[in-house]
């Protein structure tokens, strides 16, 4: 069997090593073979592939898709998720229903629904006016905070197992993320290889 490089490879930059087209053949007839993979990347979706060596010198080959998927859910009718049998889990888990981002998700859907029905009644009172830029005004703050809560709480692992949240990483380098930074396949691929104990 063929080794693995002694580096990690420049992901943007370099031809795939032999192995690692080897198992992303393997990916592609398993999407086509399955059908719940089949549907849930029929649309598209960036994949990436990752082979990782653990402390006992064994290869682990890791598959990740980029941001979220629509599977079937419990009642049959699609819906959004981020998790895939044989795919590594996501850096945080936004889709997670009793979490802070779908709570914020529901209200500013909220707002929306209102800010609609107020805009469609057409002359306003001043008050209906005032309380409907009061709404337009809270729908953009708590995007805001909810796009600042994301950064902050995306919390990424470097080789040495030390954590920095996106947020932190951006201001170091003097701008801001941007959005979707944490669920591209590389981060979510890197984050279960630290997370694990394993080199990339």
């Amino acid at each position: 069997m063929e080794s693995l490089p002694e580096r990690f490879n420049n992901p943007f930059r370099y031809a795939p090593h032999p192995l690692v087209r080897e198992a992303a053949g393997r990916m592609l007839s398993r999407i086509d073979s399955d059908p719940l993979l089949r549907g849930a990347f029929s649309e598209g979706k960036m994949l990436g592939v990752m082979l990782a060596e653990d402390s006992s010198a064994g290869i682990h080959t890791l598959y990740a898709f980029s941001g979220s998927v629509t599977v079937p859910g419990p009642d049959g009718r699609p819906c959004l998720s981020n998790f895939l049998p044989g795919f590594v889990p996501p850096v945080c888990d936004l889709l997670d229903p009793e979490g802070r981002f779908k709570s914020g998700e529901r209200e500013i859907s909220e707002l929306n629904f209102l800010i609609h029905k107020a805009e469609k009644a057409g002359n306003p009172s001043p008050e209906a006016a005032a309380e409907l830029e009061r709404m337009k005004s809270r729908r953009r703050e708590l995007s805001e905070y909810l796009q600042k809560w994301i950064f902050d709480h995306y919390e990424l692992l470097n080789a040495r197992g030390e954590r920095r949240s996106i947020s932190s990483l951006a201001e170091s380098a003097g701008g801001l993320p941007p959005g979707g930074t944490g669920d591209c396949a590389l981060p979510k691929l890197l984050q279960y290889a630290y997370a694990n104990g394993l080199k990339p």
